[in-house]
């Protein structure tokens, strides 16, 4: 009949041989037949599997941080795409308004002329200041496109920082930042 330790190291991988000796020979246990064999076994698979549970626990961290950075990179990837997109659409309103604002500045001269020309001296006061009240109005509403644009982009920024900050706390219970 085998002694207990040769049935502990015949039950369990070759590979794990080596360090239920090592742990046994640590705890004074050299008896073949002694029956602590079983429990030196278990304390050697509890360790591996620690360390195993260990080893996990570093691949999920490694995997959560890098979570972390993606949802960074990618919300910073959406705020630039949106400012672009923003900046394009200001611009493209301001070209507008300019273009409105020369216009309208055309007409008003060709009127201005045309009343001059029709009515005299007296008319031209009066044909001035519709023109400048004409620029005026094109130049409040090119100041509001961009006031409007301005406040659009900066409530998206913060928004972006808030969502940064407090709007991913957590990604399916675990803890991120």
């Amino acid at each position: 009949m085998s002694s207990l330790r040769d049935q502990v190291l015949a039950s369990v991988p070759e590979a794990a041989r080596e360090g239920i000796l090592k742990m046994a020979l640590d705890q004074n246990i050299t008896d073949p037949s002694d029956p602590q064999w079983g429990m030196v076994a278990l304390a050697w698979s509890a360790t591996e599997s620690a360390g195993l549970a260990r080893a996990s626990l570093e691949e999920v961290r490694a995997a959560i941080a890098m979570i972390q950075d993606m949802i960074y990179k990618q919300t910073s990837a959406a705020g630039k795409d949106a400012a672009e997109v923003i900046k394009k659409e200001t611009l493209e309103s301001a070209a507008v308004l300019g273009k409105a604002l020369t216009t309208a500045s055309k007409e008003a001269a060709g009127r201005l002329a045309k009343a001059a020309a029709a009515q005299g001296p007296d008319i031209i006061e009066e044909w001035k200041w519709e023109l400048a009240r004409t620029v005026r109005a094109q130049t409040n509403k090119s100041s509001a496109m961009f006031a409007v644009a301005g406040a659009a982009l900066a409530i998206l920024c913060v928004g972006l920082g808030i969502l940064l900050v407090k709007g991913f706390p957590t990604f399916f219970g675990l803890q991120l930042l």
